[in-house]
């Protein structure tokens, strides 16, 4: 069999959802590498079209709230720069209907307001008027969060690797990438795999939209979504 040359990048981004897209439009933009981005499928599949695109403030810790509002900041200035609606702000309310979920309720809005994020406890009385149709008998206490909106993943997505291209990212979707390797300070993909104890694996993470949780593992041995700026 004829072996194929493989392709050096200094960063190898495996996965073309909405994490790995924003990714490599990042790291791209800072033109201090060079910037590969493998999906063997369409980019925007699995995860990421399966995505609500919801994304509250209510419920995290100090790391995801931050990139919770980051987020929604440059998700929203990519929805006006494209003049398309794939992205709005419309509130989010969670209601309480057990003591221990307004103790919770409670809870949730004392950090939020200690972190500066507008929140809202309501009463029975006020959580009728914000939901005038729904059935409400039983809800002692309700948090609303101005804040919070919903995004199109799939349409941001596509967005994303546009931006990613254009800044000088080597995007491939649909094709399989060959073996991957580390080798001499870069990693490369296609050609004859490697062997020996030298060999480097890929390995990775996959994400939710809008950071609403850190990587977790993926199905298999190739994950999406996670850089591999270097091997460990």
């Amino acid at each position: 069999m004829t072996e194929t040359p493989g392709t050096a990048t200094d960063v190898l981004v495996l996965g073309a959802g909405i994490l790995g897209a924003a990714l490599s439009y990042h790291l791209a933009r800072r033109k201090d590498r060079s910037v590969q981005l493998l999906d063997p499928g369409p980019g925007d599949r699995q995860a990421t079209r399966r995505s609500a695109g919801i994304l509250t403030v209510q419920g995290w810790d100090t790391w995801d709230l931050g990139l919770v509002r980051a987020s929604a900041a440059e998700y929203r200035a990519i929805a006006e720069w494209r003049g398309r609606s794939e992205f709005e702000t419309n509130g989010g309310l969670r209601v309480a209907r057990t003591p221990e979920g307004v103790a919770w309720l409670e809870r949730v809005h004392g950090v939020l307001q200690r972190s500066g994020v507008e929140s809202q406890l309501l009463g029975p009385e006020g959580t009728g008027r914000l939901l005038p149709a729904g059935s409400l008998e039983d809800v002692r206490s309700a948090l609303f969060t101005p804040e919070d909106a919903v995004c199109s993943p799939a349409t941001l997505t596509a967005d994303y690797l546009r931006s990613a291209a254009r800044a000088g990212a080597e995007v491939r979707l649909g094709a399989a990438p060959g073996p991957i390797r580390w080798t001499d300070g870069r990693w490369s993909t296609g050609g004859r795999p490697r062997r020996g104890p030298d060999a480097a694996r890929a390995v990775g993470g996959s994400g939710r939209t809008g950071g609403q949780s850190r990587p977790r593992p993926a199905d298999g041995s190739v994950h999406p979504g996670r850089s591999l700026g270097r091997r460990r």
